[in-house]
This record gives C-alpha cells, structure tokens and sequence, in this order.
C-alpha cells in the first residue's frame, strides 16, 4: 500500500464489495468468509476456473481505479500482487475461518467478530448474508457437528470461538510465511492417537540440522500451558552433556518447540533462555529418550496430544 488507508469509508468499501460480487456472478469464484478494514482485506476464497490471479487482480484494479478517481489521486494505491496460500488442509481452514472473523478485534474495531459490520462472521450469525457468500462449506461443518440447541447464528459462534485470537493470528501468520510444506500432516495428526503423534515426532526429529522443519502443528502457548500443568508433578534428571542434567519438562518442551512448533534450535534456544549448545544437547537427548525410554515416549506422546486438542479446540472466546 501507499502508506494510506486502502479503503476510507463505507462507501469505498461497497464498491471493493461490489467487484468481489461481479467476479462470483460471472462464475470464476467462490467467496466463503470475507473481512475488510481499514488498511487491508482477508478473503477465503475457491477458484471456480482454476484462475485465481486474473479474476483477484481485476477486482483489485477496478477498485484502484474507483479510488483514484473518487478521491482524486493517483499513482499506485497497492504494492504488487495480493498474497495468496493454498488451503489444503480442514483443520487450517477452520483456524484461518476464525483468523478472519477475529482481525476486527485484534485491530480493536469491535468486541465480537460478529459486531463489526464489514465482514461475513455478522452475516453467518444474523443470517443476513450476501447473496454472493457461499455459505455451503460453513453450514456442512456446522450440520456435521450437530446443531443440539439454539440458531444457525449460534452454531456458527460455537464453530469460530477461539480461546486466543492472538495465538489463531500467530498460527496463520507462520503458514503464510511459510507456504504449504508439510500442510497435509496436520489434519492427520489431529486425528492421531497419542501413538501415531510419538511417530509423527520421531520422522520429525530426524531434522536435527537447526532448520524450521516444516510449518507448525500446533501454537507455542498450546504447548507450554500443557508443559506447565506437567512440570506440578515430579520430574526425573537426565544427562544432556558434560554433567549438566535437565529434566523430562525440558526436553519435552525443547522436542515439542521443535516438532510441533516447527521452530529453529536458536529460536528454541531464546524462548528456553538456554544457550545454543544446551539447546542442542537437549534437542539429542529428546530424540534418544523418544526412541529408548518408553515412559518418556508416553510422556511426550501425550503432551502432544493433549496440546494439539488444545491449540485446535474452538473454546469460548475469553475462557
């Protein structure tokens, strides 16, 4: 962007609204949940063509046009091309539902996603959507949970809550960044049992070359509030190298930060507040208590387990 607001009033934000609306009557798109501020937009959008850049580049080059004139300015309004990531995965699809509807209250425009006027959480909830949003995706997760009380406005609050909008805002940032590498394990490890996560973090583990392997599984937080509940009971001391000792707590957490977190030994080694070659150490000891000490095995597996129900459960918002 050019420094400036990208849309300035309501009026500029029917009109953005207005090409969206065109490119799904002409049959190139699908626009499942929708949210426009200030500075930017968010679109969890389903190429009918198989076409995404020309149809979204149109839509973005009407509105620069609108705006230059409306306002009567010009010059670029927007840096380069919007960013756009495959979503391959029902369990990112659901978090990145929640990211969406959330970005009014990180930006503290609204208290509720489904107070703030621009965006499809207050059409899903009111049932006063636009005939352009295909609401077909959100009602079959809906119906495949089972509606037990209330409204369709209802359902769809209990689908989207989040227990942090910060961790879900982190979480969609890192796949992002990071393309789509490794996007398919991560609805079967959210099916797994605690065994089938110990596997996952043994193939995982094997990257041990200090690179981020692959897109996190699971939020930091998730992690570490399941660690803390564990670090109440009674741990034992383990060697990591030249006589220091660690307990089960931190090579748990330092194996988890690895693999589930998908985070680099030195980013692992700040967060930890421990130096590097510790870091190391413990990330090796891991990797060989995985394999060697089923106790630990269990320990971890479960851990895992019970952070990933955590960082993908869809609590209450404020819980």
């Amino acid at each position: 962007m050019a420094r400036r607001p990208l849309f300035e009033d309501r009026a500029d934000i029917r009109y953005f609204l207005s090409r969206l609306a065109r490119r799904v009557r002409s049959g190139e798109i699908e626009v499942h949940s929708w949210c426009v501020l200030t500075t930017h937009f968010h679109l969890m959008i389903r190429s009918v063509t198989g076409d995404l850049s020309p149809s979204l580049g149109l839509v973005q080059n009407e509105y620069v046009r609108y705006f230059n004139r409306r306002h009567r300015r010009d010059g670029p309004l927007v840096r380069g091309r919007f960013t756009s990531r495959l979503v391959d995965s029902l369990t990112y699809r659901l978090r990145l539902l929640r990211y969406i509807d959330a970005n009014p209250v990180l930006a503290g425009l609204a208290a509720w996603p489904w107070e703030y006027p621009f965006g499809s959480a207050r059409q899903y909830v009111l049932g006063t959507s636009s005939p352009w949003l295909d609401r077909t995706w959100v009602e079959a997760e809906i119906r495949a949970r089972g509606v037990r009380k209330g409204s369709f406005g209802d359902a769809y609050m209990d689908l989207t809550r989040t227990k942090s909008a910060e961790a879900d805002a982190a979480f969609v940032s890192s796949w992002l960044k990071r393309g789509r590498h490794g996007s398919n394990d991560l609805d079967r490890l959210v099916a797994s049992s605690p065994p089938g996560v110990l596997d996952w973090m043994l193939r995982k583990s094997a990257l041990a070359d200090g690179q981020v392997p692959g897109l996190p599984m699971c939020d930091l937080p998730s992690v570490r509030a399941e660690l803390a509940e564990y670090r109440t009971k009674a741990t034992s001391g383990v060697s990591i190298g030249r006589g220091r000792l660690a307990d089960h707590a931190l090579l748990a957490e330092v194996g988890l930060m690895r693999s589930m977190c998908g985070l680099t030994l030195a980013q692992v080694a700040s967060i930890s507040a421990l130096p590097r070659t510790t870091t190391q150490r413990a990330a090796q000891a891991c990797r060989e208590l995985m394999q060697s000490d089923p106790e630990f095995a269990r320990l971890i597996s479960e851990l895992g387990r019970r952070a990933l129900d955590r960082c993908h459960g869809t609590d209450r918002w404020g819980a």
